[in-house]
């Protein structure tokens, strides 16, 4: 299969990294593969950059169809017996990064050094030790009405959702 990556995701992509694939069509299937190439020229669609990267899948499922619609992953680093915390429990202003740590029941705001970033999920190499209590932050959407015409406040992104690229 071929799948295009934005350029800040492609340039971290390389030959006999493995692939994970869901389909569209069979949400409860994941195909595994293998990046066999990546392209050196990019594509340009709608002023976005994209480069192909071709993955030889591993035992595909016999109902699988050219052009069907998939999402691919590419593992482009891993740790194991690290410290993680879901990336949405991450505060990161320019260069600093923090999380709130439950101290006595209450939310103090503690710097944290990270170390590899997913889009699920975020190494921490220090700040916070195993058995903290961390508090992931909340988000709620609110509509206000004034005089006949009413404001939603929200996230942005991409067709009203909460938008983002290739995890």
């Amino acid at each position: 299969m071929v799948a295009s990556f934005a350029e800040a995701d492609a340039i971290k992509i390389a030959v006999h990294q493995t692939a994970t694939i869901t389909l569209a069509s069979l949400p409860n299937t994941e195909v595994r593969g293998v990046v066999t190439a990546v392209a050196a020229v990019s594509t340009v669609v709608n002023n976005v950059v994209t480069y192909p990267v071709t993955i030889n899948l591993i035992s595909p499922p016999s109902t699988l169809k050219d052009g069907m619609t998939a999402q691919v992953s590419v593992i482009v680093q891993t740790a194991s017996n690290v410290l993680e915390l879901p990336s949405a429990a991450i505060t990161t202003t320019g260069s600093v990064s923090t999380v709130q740590v439950k101290v006595k029941g209450v939310p103090t705001t503690t710097p944290v050094t990270l170390g590899l970033v997913g889009s699920s999920f975020t190494q921490i190499t220090s700040g916070v030790t195993e058995g903290e209590t961390i508090v992931e932050p909340t988000a709620s959407v609110s509509a206000a009405t004034t005089t006949g015409a009413t404001t939603t406040r929200g996230f942005g992104g991409g067709g009203g959702g909460f938008g983002g690229g290739t995890p």
